[in-house]
């Protein structure tokens, strides 16, 4: 039994123990060797972008869309305009011919190819930019449009509000969202004009584009809305008809008000107090009932002071 020990004790210094260390250290060799090589250089994404013609450029997109340093990059490196626009232009050109079992990953391609285009330090963005807002796809419309919106283009507010009128429902309250976003002198007129209207939804999303900027017109429509839940009794115009507001609506009209009062300063909002208690009692949403805590924290503390 002594020999067995002994021959054990031997085996395991000179063979086994060694074994495990070079095991181990190959292992964290290999993992810091694939976490640093797993990263790929944007200049060489943009390059995939134009060479690579497969369903990998849409994974690629996403990457450059998503990952904030490739992001950063494209917004710093005007070099980075030329492989985004030339693919987006050929990818349009082909969109009408795309069979259309294949169509919706195109569409999110696109959408991509768009977002990340409005992000590039270029001359002729805003050209293209203000040339997409004329496509008759809503998709592309719309992307655009939150891209100008999202790049902070003031500069093309008066063509978004040109093609207000014509446009769809969809993309009107895209319009009014991004407006509250640029905040300019002719954008603040239009969310007026329609904060005014009799139209429910167009009412409903220029108050939440006000409130983005503070706009205290909107707190008294917004304190009849929470007051003994109305906001239930809304009626919206939909494809032409008139229809009431469903659960889910109701439910996400109540977190974007909610939403919006967190924007203020606490002695404009003072006067909700009593609405968010009644509110806190009735709507057991989760999110919904954090949100309110987390105004009534506000305001308690502000009635403290």
């Amino acid at each position: 039994m002594q020999v067995i020990n002994k021959g054990f004790k031997n085996f395991f210094e000179f063979i086994l123990a060694p074994l495990v260390i070079f095991i181990t250290a190959l292992l964290i060799f290999l993992f810091f060797n694939w976490l640093f090589s797993g990263e790929t250089s944007t200049e060489k994404l943009l390059i995939e972008l134009t060479t690579i013609k497969s369903a990998k450029r849409w994974r690629i997109a996403y990457d450059l869309a998503t990952i904030p340093k490739h992001l950063n990059y494209i917004k710093n490196n005007s070099s980075a305009y030329i492989p985004i626009s030339n693919t987006l232009k050929e990818i349009l050109s082909q969109y009408s011919y795309t069979p259309q079992s294949g169509r919706e990953q195109t569409k999110k391609f696109t959408e991509y190819l768009i977002y990340l285009l409005s992000f590039c330090n270029h001359s002729a963005v805003n050209l293209f930019l203000k040339e997409n807002l004329l496509s008759p796809d809503n998709s592309f419309l719309n992307v655009t449009i939150l891209a100008i919106g999202n790049t902070k283009r003031v500069e093309l507010v008066d063509d978004i509000i040109k093609i207000y009128d014509k446009a769809s429902l969809d993309t009107q309250v895209v319009i009014l969202y991004v407006l509250g976003l640029l905040h300019t002198q002719e954008g603040m007129k239009l969310l007026i004009k329609e904060f005014d209207s009799n139209d429910n939804l167009k009412k409903l999303n220029s108050a939440f584009a006000l409130a983005r900027i503070k706009e205290k017109i909107v707190l008294p429509y917004f304190m009849q809305l929470l007051k003994n839940e109305n906001y239930k009794t809304l009626e919206i115009k939909d494809k032409g008809i008139t229809r009431r507001i469903n659960e889910a609506e109701e439910v996400s009209i109540v977190e974007n008000i909610l939403k919006s009062l967190s924007n203020y300063d606490d002695k404009d909002i003072e006067g909700f107090k009593d609405i968010l208690l009644e509110l806190e009692r009735k709507v057991k949403h989760f999110i919904i009932q954090r949100q309110i805590k987390g105004l009534r924290f506000r305001l308690e503390g502000y009635g403290r002071r």
